[in-house]
């Protein structure tokens, strides 16, 4: 297990915690929601980019002078990542989301037996 892993599994669970307490508590202060909104998407930023790493990226960690830690994920070769979303933009300029949603269920259909 990397030393990250042992990071990123709390902040997992606490991703969890705040997208349940997001849903259930709507009489949270205006101010409050946004921080904690503000927070809640750049650790789902962070999470994403930690499910994506490979070979691709670099681990960044340091001590900063105020005590604090920091920690940031480099893509150091987007090539992957910018084919995925060339191809992803691809998809979508090219056929109308009707389209590929009667494409995707009739694909699913096929595998289930009922076409």
């Amino acid at each position: 297990m990397d030393d990250i892993d042992m990071l990123v599994q709390p902040l997992t669970r606490l991703h969890g915690i705040i997208s349940d307490y997001l849903e259930e508590q709507e009489k949270v202060s205006l101010e409050v929601r946004e921080n904690l909104l503000d927070f809640y998407f750049k650790l789902s930023h962070f999470l994403d980019i930690y499910e994506r790493q490979d070979e691709n990226y670099v681990k960044y960690t340091r001590m900063c002078e105020d005590g604090s830690f920091e920690l940031k994920l480099f893509c150091v070769n987007p090539r992957e990542n910018l084919k995925e979303c060339m191809f992803r933009d691809a998809v979508r300029s090219c056929f109308p989301l009707h389209f590929c949603r009667s494409v995707l269920q009739e694909s699913a259909g096929w595998r289930e037996g009922r076409l």
